[in-house]
């Protein structure tokens, strides 16, 4: 087997300068998402409030419709 000699390895070499390199490709304007509305929950109760709510309002009528489970 034949070694090559040290300055054959260079004999390819080609020097890359700034002319030779590609342009950039200018900055595409990145997508952003829509920001979400905000949610309106409007005046709606919690459900520990509608749970206290139908413990006090049902206290003494029957177990039926909305009292089921609160009437006592």
């Amino acid at each position: 087997m034949a070694a090559m000699p040290a300055s054959g390895a260079t004999d390819n070499f080609t020097a890359v300068t700034a002319a030779d390199k590609p342009a950039k490709k200018p900055n595409q304007a990145k997508q952003t998402k829509a920001p979400k509305p905000p949610t309106d929950k409007g005046s709606a109760e919690s459900k520990p409030e509608r749970d206290k709510r139908l413990i006090r309002e049902c206290r003494g009528r029957p177990n039926a419709g909305a009292c089921e489970g609160y009437a006592s």
